[in-house]
């Protein structure tokens, strides 16, 4: 359940908020004085999109230089954080598939594999999205106090401070956000570049013999109580995919249901979305920034500098 919330939530309270200005993107965008690592977007291998590993918190094991025009897309990326070492397969439906062949129903996926370098207890990792500085045109503090009472009924335990003055995020369990989850003896876990190219099924049965299925296992690691007693350890390897409904990267609009479409850019204040994992303690399993031609037209406009 919570894996549906996430994107929602945020789609939902800006639709709440004042009215937008929409954006458009092309060849003639006029980009100036851009963020050095960003180059021109006519460099970009996947314009309108750019996808990057946020340095001070997941490391390439390869060299910058090779990802000048952009991490790729459905090529695994080997990368190592302070609590975590793998590998990540990035696909998004309107680049990854061509004209010639039906869209899937996620918008955006992601497969992780790898190895925690240390344990950590389920109830303290989460999964959702964190921005450096205050999104723009909220709901009212009155409003907002009836979304938080709404949604830690539907999703126990979880962080809604998109209203936060300084740092806004909407964060849930990792474990029971992920859509599908593996848990395997090292040299028993799947090939992730074929994995990655399908529907991951579950197989998380090492866990608990109480996860027979993916509903069980987020019905347990979903809320912070149930979650306590389990933990990601260091013997096993884990394999993750989460599919995104939700979001489409490519145009930064949200399809919240059909027909109703919402335009995420103008609330953004230029600021890129994310793909990521981060503890309690503020310490990032990984985090996979994704920027789109429009965002940087909105950080222009506010002249804003990368951190």
């Amino acid at each position: 359940m919570a894996s549906h919330y996430l994107r929602i939530i945020v789609v939902v309270l800006v639709s709440l908020a004042a009215g937008s200005t929409k954006h458009g993107f092309g060849e003639d965008s006029g980009l100036v004085g851009l963020p050095f690592s960003l180059l021109s977007p006519t460099e970009w291998t996947h314009r309108p999109v750019f996808i990057q590993a946020e340095g001070n918190n997941t490391r390439l094991l390869k060299s910058d230089n090779e990802f000048r025009g952009g991490l790729p897309l459905d090529e695994p990326i080997a990368f190592e954080s302070d609590i975590f070492k793998g590998v990540i397969v990035i696909r998004l439906a309107h680049t990854t598939f061509d004209d010639n062949k039906p869209l899937p129903t996620w918008q955006c996926q992601f497969t992780l594999q790898g190895q925690f370098k240390e344990p950590i207890r389920m109830d303290e990792l989460y999964m959702g999205e964190a921005y450096d500085r205050p999104l723009v045109g909220m709901p009212h503090p009155i409003v907002m106090k009836a979304v938080r009472k709404v949604f830690a009924f539907l999703v126990p335990g979880i962080q809604l401070d998109v209203d936060h003055p300084k740092h806004p995020r909407v964060l849930a369990l990792y474990g029971g956000t992920v859509t599908a989850l593996r848990v395997d003896k090292p040299g028993k876990e799947p090939n992730i570049a074929q994995v990655s190219r399908s529907d991951m099924a579950e197989s998380s049965l090492l866990l608990s013999d109480k996860f027979t299925t993916a509903k069980a296992r987020k019905s347990t690691l979903s809320r912070p109580r149930t979650a306590s007693s389990l933990e990601f350890d260091t013997t096993h390897v884990y394999t993750f995919q989460h599919q995104d409904t939700v979001m489409n990267y490519t145009s930064y609009y949200a399809n919240l249901a059909p027909g109703l479409i919402v335009d995420l850019i103008p609330h953004l204040d230029g600021q890129a979305m994310s793909l990521g994992a981060i503890t309690n303690d503020g310490r990032w399993m990984f985090r996979f920034r994704i920027w789109n031609e429009r965002t940087l037209l909105e950080w222009r406009k506010n002249d804003r500098r990368c951190e």
